[in-house]
């Protein structure tokens, strides 16, 4: 595949003038799709596609993205990007020099691959029929590769490839005497082993299918002693990229975080994590060609390490790039684990909130880094480490220096690896890996 992108590539870099450039970036996949409604196959489709991306720049003061997508026929793709440079060409003309526009710079080109290894797709879908039979079962399997390609006119080449199973699906019980249908969500991400993982999810999600059918349990608004799941804090975690660690939101006064990256406030001593590129979630390279580093640590024992900066920042403020994207976000959180253990968190909770999963976040005071959203799915009320039954929807309010600095009690033993589930257009990667954590206390306002 990636020698057919290159053939396109060194056919239009031939049309390309003294005073241009330009860069030929790629998204491409090879992926089923299977759709389950009551743990039985409804929909199912193969899906091989590629868009190229052509970043055009003029005299390295003007330029100009434009996308094509691409077909198996070389020539043909060759056609539409010459085609893509010429009207690039013309259409420059008609904008306005860019004083921040980074030239592109021969950098270190690379190739990376992870492969998986996955039974046939036909047998997995097989084993979770048969083994969520009798569920209500609801959910989307993808499996297949994904590719991205980068190469630019001064040199740079990059190549990734990564392979991967995703179950993203839920599980739902009875009605209620309340009226409401509780549901279980699970996420499982498979290299190896993918009967073993998905059966091992399926019983959680069976436990706490059963835990749901108890009495709902409503709670006042006070604050609670919480255990938060592994997919809770990489929801709440996702807000790190939200006018968060960016480097060009903290230097236009927009990051909420500006407090943990002046120093004036830390975070718990038992949160560190990093922008982790070794663990095969997405390229270390942007689509400019610039690599950032394998491993870029951003919080260190609670104080802060590194905004996260792109070229155009970094030419914009007089910073270092990072060598991130546009968007400046976490491409691949790897949390470091602490020392709780699975089998006692239930134990060490005593009696308060066990959190699955939340939603409907937002910055609620970005100045003192508050943040706001709602429970959702498989969450419970625990008494003295046991599951009495599931809570009315709850909604919260409480800062990142609380839920990630004071209130921190402890953090699992265990990661959990959790992809990018997005297929709108395409399978997204990336992802995070993250623990557990275990508060001192949650402030819920609803």
């Amino acid at each position: 595949m990636f020698q057919c992108f290159d053939q396109s590539f060194e056919s239009v870099a031939a049309h390309c003038q003294l005073d241009e450039a330009f860069s030929l970036s790629i998204h491409a996949e090879e992926s089923d799709y299977i759709r389950f409604n009551h743990a039985r196959v409804r929909q199912t489709g193969h899906v091989s596609q590629a868009e190229a991306t052509l970043f055009f720049q003029k005299a390295s003061m003007k330029s100009l993205t434009l996308s094509v997508s691409l077909t198996d026929d070389v020539s043909l793709n060759t056609k539409r990007l010459c085609d893509a440079l010429i009207k690039a060409r013309h259409l420059t003309e008609t904008v306005h020099d860019d004083p921040y526009l980074v030239p592109f710079t021969l950098c270190e080109s690379s190739e990376a691959r992870f492969q998986a290894t996955l039974p046939p797709v036909e047998e997995t879908v097989a084993f979770i029929a048969q083994t969520a039979h009798d569920l209500d079962l609801v959910g989307l399997l993808t499996q297949g590769r994904v590719f991205r390609y980068v190469r630019h006119t001064k040199g740079t080449r990059h190549t990734f490839e990564t392979q991967s199973l995703v179950f993203d699906y839920s599980l739902y019980g009875e009605r209620t005497s309340e009226g409401h249908i509780q549901s279980v969500k699970q996420v499982v991400y498979v290299t190896c082993d993918a009967h073993a993982l998905i059966a091992e999810s399926l019983t959680k999600a069976r436990r706490q299918l059963c835990d749901l059918s108890k009495p709902t349990v409503v709670l006042a608004p006070s604050h609670y002693r919480v255990y938060l799941e592994p997919a809770a804090v990489c929801d709440i975690m996702s807000l790190f990229s939200w006018n968060g660690v960016g480097a060009s939101s903290y230097k236009k006064g927009a990051s909420a975080l500006t407090q943990w990256i002046d120093g004036k406030v830390n975070l718990s001593p038992s949160i560190s994590f990093s922008d982790d590129f070794t663990l095969g979630l997405t390229p270390r390279f942007n689509s400019n060609g610039e690599c950032a580093p394998a491993c870029l640590p951003i919080a260190d024992k609670g104080r802060f390490s590194q905004m996260i900066v792109s070229s155009r920042t970094a030419k914009e403020y007089g910073l270092e790039s990072t060598c991130a994207t546009n968007g400046e976000g976490l491409r691949s959180i790897h949390m470091t684990p602490g020392g709780l253990k699975k089998k006692d968190i239930l134990k060490a909770l005593d009696t308060g909130i066990y959190i699955s999963n939340v939603h409907y976040l937002n910055w609620s005071d970005p100045n003192s880094a508050r943040i706001t959203g709602m429970t959702r799915f498989a969450c419970f009320w625990v008494e003295n480490g046991v599951i009495i039954g599931p809570i009315q929807d709850m909604r919260f309010d409480d800062s990142i220096y609380s839920l990630f600095g004071d209130a921190v009690e402890d953090v699992t033993d265990f990661v959990e690896k959790l992809p990018e589930t997005d297929t709108y257009n395409e399978r997204s990667i990336g992802g995070s890996c993250v623990s557990g954590l275990l508060l001192k206390k949650m402030s819920f306002t609803l």
